[in-house]
């Protein structure tokens, strides 16, 4: 071994298996420095139904409408969404299935405005079963049916095109996804329908996505307390009478409330 090599050796610092106490590298890396960094979770990004409904009616074409509508309205993550096929759609039963999704095979109810449009948009372009259904595109002759489908960075790509229209520059299709569990949660969905529709294993991901709908938490909360407030009145009309001096010194009293009135509170 040379003298250079020995010198490197001597100044390269020693190796470290971070993989003794975490299997995460960057974990071992701060415990190792004397700091724990801990991962905040951030809260999923959603769109409002007003909002929605503007980026469906901002689309230019029947399959860009088409992507959007089976990202909010049946949940469809973007993979699922670039694979599905027309024997994908049960137009009798008026259901969606999921093959080989990322959490297996799901069943999903679709609403009937999409199956509305579904009906018209496979007999529009003359789809076949095992056609794709984003597998159109438009040419100088017009729109034709191609062999292969739009893949997941196209789609991305459409949306962040169609999010500047409607002042979103941060859209992607995932966030439909969310946006659907939204719109499931406000409707008061039972949580194994959310389940089942999203194909979750647990439902544990259901907690997050209840965060985001603050009209639903308000309604529940003010629901837990209105029995309370009545209570705490019924409590109140059953006490001794007190004049309203003895609640509030003469010089903070109330606004049009004169000191020396005898104003029971009851």
């Amino acid at each position: 071994m040379t003298k250079s090599k020995i010198k490197a050796q001597k100044l390269r610092p020693n190796r470290i298996d971070y993989s003794i106490e975490s299997n995460n590298y960057m974990d071992n890396k701060d415990s190792i420095k004397g700091h724990t960094k801990t991962r905040k979770r951030k809260l999923p990004k959603a769109l409002s139904k007003s909002k929605f409904v503007d980026l469906v009616n901002s689309t230019t074409n029947p399959r860009d409408r088409l992507i959007f509508l089976l990202g909010g309205t049946l949940g469809l993550r973007v993979g699922e969404t670039s694979a599905a096929q027309v024997s994908n759609y049960d137009s009798i039963e008026r259901i969606f299935k999921v093959l080989n999704g990322k959490t297996g095979d799901r069943i999903i109810p679709i609403p009937e405005y999409t199956a509305k449009y579904l009906n018209w948009y496979i007999k529009a372009f003359n789809l076949k079963a095992h056609d794709f259904l984003l597998g159109v595109k438009y040419t100088l002759t017009g729109w034709i049916n191609a062999d292969t489908s739009l893949t997941r960075s196209h789609i991305d790509y459409l949306c962040k095109q169609y999010g500047k229209k409607i002042d979103i520059p941060y859209l992607h299709y995932h966030m439909l996804r969310h946006s659907y569990v939204t719109f499931l949660i406000e409707a008061d969905i039972d949580p194994i329908t959310i389940q089942n529709n999203c194909g979750w294993k647990n439902l544990d991901m259901l907690s997050i996505y209840t965060h985001l709908v603050i009209s639903t938490r308000r309604k529940k909360t003010d629901r837990a307390f209105n029995t309370l407030g009545e209570e705490l009145r019924c409590q109140r009309k059953n006490q001794q009478q007190r004049t309203l001096t003895s609640f509030y010194p003469p010089t903070f009293l109330p606004e049009g409330i004169e000191s020396d009135s005898i104003n029971l509170l009851r």
